[in-house]
């Protein structure tokens, strides 16, 4: 597990609530057919401000991370 006090990893990358706001991920609405039934899920993915963002954590660039 990673954690800085901007996001966390367990599975997957997580934004802190301060960091939820700055245009790093978008939500996605998915369908699909369950049996016959259509349903939906919510899919969050990263924009590609947010893949930089966690690079500069990852690398430790952090003073060149998107503003």
């Amino acid at each position: 597990m990673i954690t800085t006090a901007s996001v966390f990893c367990i599975k997957g990358w997580l934004l802190y609530a301060k960091y939820q706001d700055k245009g790093f991920t978008k939500t996605k609405t998915n369908l699909y057919n369950n049996h016959g039934e259509i349903k939906t899920t919510m899919l969050t993915v990263w924009t590609e401000k947010g893949r930089e963002f966690i690079h500069c954590i990852v690398t430790g660039n952090n003073d060149k991370g998107p503003k």
